[in-house]
């Protein structure tokens, strides 16, 4: 039993110390506080600042989360839909519907990414290029995902 709490009483020194020299290692690398964004001398610098993704899609905007949003929920449901010529009752949501839905999301991703573009190149201020850029990236991830889908999904009734 001794044993057992000596080991433990070493464990909690390593910890300390481990804990100790990362502390150092974090005081070194906030050398040059001047970049911090508040008054706060534990802050680290700017430059060691990220946004979070959740964060990032927040300031992309209302409407374009949603269009995103839209084009994520197909994604999911299209892999399901099965083409039909004569639908009836809830058949028509999978058999018509999102075979219709999904390449108009598409197209609005793809003008999004134009106006994007638009106004990422008349724009001086980096946080917007900065924002504009990852609303760029979001949409030709989300939009090719969803086009190679419906491509895979309703080869059969296009080809």
């Amino acid at each position: 039993m001794h044993y057992a709490i000596s080991d433990d009483a070493d464990q909690a020194s390593h910890l300390a110390s481990t804990y100790n020299v990362y502390r150092t290692q974090l005081s070194d690398l906030k050398m040059d506080t001047t970049n911090t964004t508040n008054n706060d001398p534990n802050a680290l610098p700017d430059t060691f600042s990220q946004k979070r993704l959740i964060d990032k899609i927040k300031d992309q905007g209302t409407l374009r989360v949603l269009l995103q949003g839209l084009a994520v929920a197909l994604i999911f449901v299209v892999p399901f839909a099965e083409p039909s010529w004569h639908p009836d009752g809830w058949e028509i949501v999978l058999g018509a519907v999102i075979p219709a839905v999904a390449p108009i999301s598409f197209i609005l991703l793809m003008l999004d990414v134009m106006m994007c573009a638009v106004w990422k190149s008349d724009s001086s201020d980096a946080t917007e290029v900065s924002r504009l850029g990852f609303a760029i990236k979001a949409h030709l991830i989300v939009g090719a995902v969803l086009i190679l889908l419906w491509i895979n999904s309703f080869s059969d009734a296009l080809f």
